[in-house]
C-alpha cells in the first residue's frame, strides 16, 4: 500500500517555483555544440550505404535513433562515426529485443482519491477531484492510507475527474490483431456503520461507481457510461474477510472501441472540428465518477482508482519482466556508443507515463545510471490535458502535457516535438491567422513552461513531409506540407531562443513507399537512393550544421535565456529596455506591411558581465533589415564590443549614449550577438573609460584609440596585449594600488604620439611579472610616444623602440 503522508505539501509549496529537473542526457555534456540527431531515419542501418552515412555525419548527426537487429548492424552504425538510440519498435524478428517498447506502451496509472496533496512536482497536476460539501479528507492509521470518506448524508457526485485522453488502441505495440487496449479499471472502497447499533438494510444502494466518456464542448456537459454499478451495502460486507470496515476493489474490464478516437486524428494533424452533438463522445476527457447516495448511517470510504491493462500490470509487478528489458538494455549499454534508449515516441496519455518511469529506472539499473530513457514528446493540440479542440479552451480546468509527462515519468530531459506551419490543419475561413496565433500559443504554452521549469529539452523539426499511405495508397497524412526554408529556420532558431540543447531531424531521408512503389513515403534533406541533398539539405549543410557546432551552438550550449519578447511589430519601434537593447525597429518600412521579430536574451552561465540577444525574423514576416537601439547595460563600463556569434563579425561602440546600429536579416533567420566591455575581453576605448575597480583582460586585445584616454584606477591584469594608437593615453589614477600587470605573452605596443603617463605624485606601475624574451612596451616605428612618470618592472626590455623620437621622461 502506497503511504501517501501529506508533509510533502508544505515541502512543495515553499520550493514550487525552485527548478525541479537536475542534469541531462549524459552525452550533452561531452558536446561543446547544440548536437544533431537524426531521429527516425526510416531506414534500417543495415539497408544505408557509406555515403548515406556520409550524409548524415555532413549534416551535423552525432547519432540515429534506429532499430537494430543484431550485433552486425550496430557496428555498422558504430564504425560509420555514429552513436545510436535503439529503438526496436516495429519488428526485429525477435520479440525479446522489443520489451523496451513493448512495456512503453503500457498503461498504468493510480489515481488517489484525495488527489496529489499540492506534490505536483512529482505526481503532476491532473488528479481525482472531490466535492468538499460531500466529502473530507480521511487517514487510516491501520492501513497507512489516506483518501476521501463521505461526511454527511447529502447524496452527489463524491469523487470525479482526472478528465484525461486515454488510448482507445495502443500506439504501435498492439498484442492483438484488433488493437483495442483491454483495459481493467480498480475502485478501491469501504463503509462503516456510524451508530453500530442501528441496523442498515443490505440491499440499500451505497453509491454508484462509473467509468464515463466526457463531452464538454456542448452547453451543459453531456457522459456516456462505458462502464457502470450501483453497489449495495451487501457488495460491501460479504466477501473475505466478511463484515464492516474492510476495503473492497471492485474491477471493471472493458475496452473503448465505442468512442471516436481522436487522438489518432490529432497525431494526422486533422482537424476534426467542434464535438457539438452531446450525443458524440471521444476518449479525450475520461472520467471515473463515485456517486454518493446519502445513505443513512454509513460513511463511504474511497482509496483510489486504479487504471491498467495486462501490459501495465507485468512492468509493475512482475520481476521476471523487470529482469528481461533491464537484458534487453545490457546488450547494448556503452555510453561510448548509446545515446540512450527509446521506446515509444510521442507517448499520448497519462496512462503511458509510469510504465515508461518504471522502462526508464530498468535502462538506469542496466547502465551503471549512465543511459536513459530518450523521450520524445509532443503537445498535440496546444499541449493541454484533455484538450482537442484548438479553438476551445474548456473552463472545467486543464492541465500542461509536457509538465504532466516530465515530472509523473521522472525524466531529467525530453526531446519535445512541435510544428508551428500548419499544424494541425485549419482552412483560412476557420481560422485566418492560424499561421501566426500556433506559433504564439505553443510558445505561451509549451516552450515558456520548459523554460520557466528548468527542463533540458531536445527540440525536433520537420525537416520534411510526411506521408502515411492506406490500403489503397491514399495518403492519410493530408494537411501536412514540407516547409520552406525560411519555415524550417524559423522553426530551429525558435527553439534556440528558448534554450534547446538538442536538434533532432525528422525526416532525414527522402523515401519511395515500399507498399506503393509510385508514391513518396517521405521527403527530407537526402535522397536515400541517390543521396543528393534536397533544397532544404542544402539550407542545412550550409546554414544549420556549421552554426550549431560553431560558435553560436558552442556559446547557446553555456548560456541562460532569460527574457523573451515574442511576436513584436516592428512598425511601432516598440521599446524593449532590457539588457543592452532599449529599441528595434525596421527600416525603410511600409507602414501596410507587418514586420514580425522574436528577441531574446541569455545570461551567462559563469561571467555575468556578457550580454547576450538572438533575434528571429518571423518566416511569413516582410522584414529584411533591422535597426537596434543599444543602452548601456552597466554603467561600470563605457566601451564595449559588439560580436556577431554567427559569422564572427566584431563592432567595437561606446554607450555614454545611445547608439543605433542596423543589420540585414532574412526570413526565419537569426541575428545572434554579444556584448562585452572592452576593458575585460577586448575590444577598443573609443572615448574616456577608467579602470575603477580589479579587472582582468582576456580574449581578445585591447586597442586605446585615438581621443580616448584608458585611466587605471585599480590593479589591471592583461592576459592580451595594449595597443595605444596615436591619439590615445593610457593615465594613472590617484589610487596607489593603480597597475597594469602583463601576463603571458601580452605586451604594450605604443603607435604615433600615444601617451603612457602617471604623475610624479602616483606613478604608473607597469609589471611584466618576469624578464623572458618579449615582455616589453614596443614602441612602433616613426611613433613619437611619451612615457613619463612611469615604473617599469619585471621585463626583458623596460622599453623596445624603433624610432627615437619618442621621448621618456622620469623613468624607471
Amino acid at each position: 500500500m502506497i503511504n501517501k503522508n501529506n508533509f510533502l505539501f508544505l515541502f512543495v509549496f515553499l520550493f514550487f517555483s525552485a527548478p525541479f529537473i537536475n542534469g541531462q542526457m549524459h552525452y550533452l555534456d561531452d558536446y561543446e555544440g547544440i548536437p544533431i540527431v537524426a531521429v527516425y531515419t526510416n531506414v534500417d542501418a543495415r539497408d544505408m550505404s557509406s555515403l548515406n552515412f556520409q550524409r548524415l555525419r555532413e549534416l551535423g548527426a552525432v547519432g540515429i535513433s534506429t532499430r537494430i537487429h543484431d550485433n552486425n548492424e550496430y557496428n555498422l552504425i558504430i564504425n560509420n562515426g555514429l552513436r545510436v538510440i535503439p529503438i526496436n519498435i516495429w519488428g526485429t524478428g525477435l520479440p525479446s529485443q522489443e520489451l523496451v517498447s513493448y512495456y512503453s506502451d503500457a498503461m498504468y496509472t493510480k489515481w488517489e482519491a484525495e488527489g496529489h496533496m499540492g506534490d505536483t512536482l512529482h505526481k503532476g497536476v491532473v488528479e481525482l477531484k472531490y466535492t468538499d460539501e460531500i466529502g473530507e479528507l480521511f487517514y487510516d492509521a491501520n492501513d497507512n492510507c489516506r483518501g476521501i470518506a463521505t461526511k454527511n448524508s447529502t447524496p452527489g457526485k463524491l469523487i470525479f475527474g482526472p478528465a484525461y485522453a486515454q488510448h482507445i488502441k495502443y500506439q504501435v505495440m498492439k498484442i492483438d490483431s484488433a488493437g483495442y487496449v483491454p483495459y481493467t479499471t480498480t475502485f478501491r472502497l469501504k463503509i462503516k456503520k456510524i451508530n453500530p447499533s442501528l441496523d442498515v438494510d443490505l440491499d440499500a444502494h451505497v453509491c454508484t461507481i462509473r467509468v464515463v466518456a466526457s463531452n464538454p464542448k456542448v452547453p451543459t456537459i453531456t457522459y456516456k457510461d462505458i462502464q457502470t454499478r450501483t453497489l449495495t451495502v451487501r457488495d460491501f460486507i460479504e466477501g473475505t474477510p466478511t463484515g464492516w470496515d474492510n476495503w473492497r476493489k471492485k474491477i471493471f474490464e472493458y475496452n473503448l472501441k465505442e468512442l471516436e478516437n481522436k487522438i489518432e486524428e490529432s497525431l494526422r494533424g486533422i482537424y476534426p472540428g467542434q464535438v457539438d452533438d452531446p450525443n458524440k463522445f471521444d476518449s479525450m476527457w475520461m472520467q471515473f465518477f463515485v456517486d454518493w447516495t446519502g445513505l443513512d448511517n454509513v460513511k463511504l470510504y474511497v482509496d483510489y482508482v486504479e487504471v491498467k491493462d495486462g501490459k501495465g500490470e507485468e512492468i509493475k509487478n512482475q520481476t521476471t519482466v523487470k529482469e528481461q528489458v533491464a537484458g534487453l538494455v545490457t546488450m547494448y549499454n556503452n555510453p561510448t556508443n548509446v545515446l540512450g534508449w527509446m521506446g515509444l515516441n510521442e507517448p499520448g496519455s497519462i496512462d503511458n507515463f509510469e510504465p515508461i518511469r518504471i522502462v526508464d529506472s530498468l535502462i538506469q539499473a542496466a547502465s551503471g545510471g549512465i543511459l536513459r530513457y530518450y523521450a520524445t514528446f509532443t503537445s498535440g493540440w496546444k499541449g493541454l490535458v484533455g484538450y482537442n479542440q484548438p479553438d476551445e479552451i474548456p473552463s472545467n480546468g486543464y492541465a500542461l502535457t509536457s509538465l504532466e509527462f516530465i515530472r509523473r515519468a521522472q525524466l531529467n530531459y525530453i526531446s519535445y516535438n512541435l510544428y508551428n506551419y500548419d499544424f494541425p490543419y485549419i482552412p483560412d475561413p476557420k481560422w485566418p491567422t492560424y499561421y501566426k496565433d500556433n506559433i504564439d500559443d505553443y510558445i505561451v504554452r509549451n516552450l515558456k513552461p520548459l523554460l520557466a521549469n528548468n527542463i533540458p529539452f531536445a527540440y525536433s523539426t520537420q525537416s520534411g513531409k510526411f506521408y502515411i499511405r492506406d490500403t489503397n495508397c491514399v495518403n492519410q497524412f493530408p494537411n501536412f506540407h514540407n516547409p520552406s526554408s525560411a519555415q524550417m529556420m524559423y522553426h530551429i532558431n525558435l527553439g534556440l531562443l528558448f534554450g534547446m540543447k538538442e536538434l533532432t531531424m525528422d525526416p532525414f531521408f527522402t523515401l519511395m513507399s515500399t507498399e506503393c512503389p509510385d508514391s513518396i513515403y517521405r521527403e527530407g534533406l537526402v535522397d536515400a537512393k541517390t543521396n543528393t541533398l534536397t533544397s532544404l539539405g542544402i539550407t542545412w549543410k550550409e546554414k544549420v550544421a556549421p552554426r550549431l557546432s560553431g560558435l553560436m551552438g558552442k556559446t547557446l550550449k553555456r548560456i541562460i535565456p532569460i527574457k523573451q519578447f515574442n511576436n513584436l511589430n516592428l512598425i511601432q519601434a516598440p521599446t524593449v529596455n532590457f539588457s543592452f537593447v532599449n529599441k528595434v525597429g525596421a527600416i525603410n518600412y511600409d507602414n501596410t506591411i507587418s514586420y514580425f521579430l522574436d528577441l531574446g536574451f541569455f545570461r551567462d552561465s559563469v561571467l555575468a558581465d556578457r550580454y547576450y540577444s538572438l533575434a528571429i525574423n518571423r518566416h511569413y514576416s516582410t522584414l529584411n533589415e533591422i535597426q537596434y537601439t543599444f543602452q548601456n547595460p552597466n554603467s561600470f563600463y563605457k566601451n564595449y564590443r559588439l560580436k556577431n556569434l554567427i559569422d564572427s563579425t566584431s563592432t567595437d561602440i561606446n554607450l555614454t549614449s545611445n547608439f543605433e546600429y542596423s543589420t540585414t536579416i532574412e526570413k526565419g533567420d537569426a541575428h545572434f550577438i554579444r556584448l562585452t566591455p572592452a576593458v575585460k575581453y577586448g575590444g577598443s576605448v573609443l572615448g574616456d573609460e577608467t579602470i575603477l575597480a580589479v579587472t582582468t583582460l582576456t580574449e581578445e586585445d585591447l586597442v586605446v584609440k585615438n581621443g580616448a584616454t584608458l585611466t587605471i584606477n585599480a590593479r589591471y591584469d592583461a592576459y592580451k596585449s595594449i595597443t595605444v594608437k596615436s591619439g590615445g593615453k593610457i593615465n594613472c589614477g590617484t589610487n596607489s594600488n593603480s597597475m597594469i600587470v602583463f601576463h603571458g605573452d601580452a605586451k604594450l605596443i605604443m603607435e604615433g604620439n600615444a601617451e603612457l603617463s602617471g604623475t610624479p605624485a602616483q606613478k604608473l606601475v607597469i609589471d611584466f611579472l618576469a624578464t623572458d624574451y618579449g615582455r616589453t612596451i614596443y614602441v612602433k616605428h616613426n611613433a613619437s610616444a611619451k612615457i613619463h612618470n612611469c615604473i617599469i618592472k619585471n621585463a626583458y626590455a623596460g622599453v623596445s623602440i624603433d624610432n627615437d623620437k619618442s621621448k621618456l621622461t622620469d623613468k624607471k
